[in-house]
């Protein structure tokens, strides 16, 4: 799977498979900024209607999601 197999989606539907792996929202607006109870690191997704997908790729490299998992999560 490569950077192109990475959904085209918004912030939002980002948040939504974000929080199928444990994270918490913890403040929304330009960006969503999001914690999980296991991981010391914060997430922050651009909330635009449309996520880069080099931005995606870097999210889930900083918090150890496989591009894969990631699309799984996403598609159930």
């Amino acid at each position: 799977m490569g950077l192109s197999d990475l959904p085209l989606a918004s912030g939002k539907e980002h948040q939504k498979t974000f929080e199928k792996f444990g994270w918490i929202l913890r403040r929304d607006g330009n960006h969503i900024v999001m914690t999980h109870p296991h991981h010391e690191n914060t997430i922050s997704i651009p909330n635009h209607k449309e996520v880069k997908r080099t931005t995606l790729h870097t999210i889930l490299k900083h918090i150890g999601i496989t591009d894969t998992q990631y699309r799984t999560f996403f598609d159930s």
